[in-house]
């Protein structure tokens, strides 16, 4: 993640996006390198893995877009609806104002999560079991 100038920043597009999830009321868990660096060794990674239950969610679609928006990131709403009537269920997004990417990886199942903190935000990760199955 180089220097420390790209850890905050890092860490500053994180927490941004737990915040705006938490504040549209989205059921959320980070995973990929995020996750395993909670539950083990941190890695470097150059994007935030992160999953969002959509069962059942009303105006879902609204909600991810603004969350992201406010997150700073770019979005494409086009994105999101491909992503969820193609079955791939994956949309990235660009940050403006950092180099890094988020993936948003949507689930039609209730996430299987686990609370815990990074970078002293407290959050949610994905269970160390569907981490490893992913």
């Amino acid at each position: 993640m180089g220097g420390d100038g790209s850890l905050d920043a890092f860490y500053g597009l994180v927490r941004r996006l737990a915040e705006e999830f938490e504040g549209a009321g989205l059921d959320y868990a980070f995973t990929g390198a995020l996750a395993a660096s909670f539950y083990g060794v941190p890695r470097t990674t150059s994007d935030v893995d992160v999953m969002v239950a959509v069962a059942g969610v009303a105006d879902v679609k609204a909600k991810v877009a603004g969350a992201l928006r406010r997150a700073g990131l770019e979005v494409d709403e086009r994105k999101i609806d491909v992503a969820l009537e193609s079955g791939y269920n994956i949309a990235s997004f660009k940050c403006k104002t950092s180099p890094y990417t988020v993936d948003v990886i949507f689930s039609a199942e209730r996430l299987e999560k686990q609370a815990g903190a990074i970078a002293g935000l407290k959050t949610f990760f994905q269970s160390p079991e569907g981490l490893i199955l992913a």
